[in-house]
């Protein structure tokens, strides 16, 4: 029985301790440093009878403790394993890391011990040697790039329209001497115009009568 009730009481404790423990979020600024940048993490939540903080670095079942911060008025500091003189606390337990490398990638967790009820958050640093895809923002175009846009589209119409121009003055022209015009005469004309023509008995006729009318001189 006593057992059972020393079993009792300590899953009790165990769950008073989890439901006291609060999940805070934790921001990096910037949020993907560069390699050799500065990164602060700050721990969002309350600052009100906050007794210690801890920061540690790796997962649960390797994580390191790198310091554990008294915040004022009885400010105390004591750097721990995986503090490596880089790692600054401030008073509102967040933690500043200078000159950051790829070693430093990694999860990140804070402890804050409270008179109420504990604290806990954690964040993950990403180190990049350039500014990822994502946050570059699309670069707007200037007046100045616009306007050279706009000259070389009308530079270009007007390099086109010459184009067009010279291959049209180069093609072969058709003039009215090269199309083979086709006269038809009608019957009606024909016949006017063999009327007009003197037989040719008509024209012996009058050569012999004028030779009788001449007379010798």
């Amino acid at each position: 029985m006593v057992l059972l009730a020393g079993h009792i009481l300590s899953s009790c404790f165990l769950l008073t301790q989890a439901v006291q423990n609060i999940t805070i979020d934790v921001s990096l600024d910037p949020e993907f440093p560069l390699v050799g940048q500065d990164v602060t993490f700050v721990p969002k939540g309350l600052m009100i009878d906050v007794i210690s903080c801890l920061w540690t670095k790796g997962e649960k079942d390797e994580s390191f403790p790198i310091f554990l911060y008294h915040p004022p008025p009885k400010a105390a500091f004591y750097p721990k394993a995986a503090y490596d003189g880089r790692q600054t606390p401030s008073f509102d337990c967040s933690m500043h890391i200078r000159n950051v490398t790829f070693d430093d990638i990694g999860l990140y967790e804070i402890f804050k011990t409270r008179k109420i009820a504990n604290e806990v958050g954690e964040a993950f640093l990403l180190v990049t040697e350039e500014k990822t895809p994502e946050l570059r923002k699309p670069r707007s175009l200037t007046s100045g790039a616009i306007a050279g846009l706009a000259f070389g589209c009308i530079v270009g119409a007007i390099l086109l329209g010459v184009m067009l121009i010279s291959l049209l003055t180069m093609l072969p022209s058709t003039s009215d001497e090269s199309d083979p015009t086709v006269v038809t005469i009608m019957p009606s004309t024909a016949r006017s115009m063999g009327s007009n023509r003197p037989s040719h008995a008509r024209m012996e006729n009058q050569l012999i009568l004028s030779s009788h009318n001449v007379r010798p001189g």
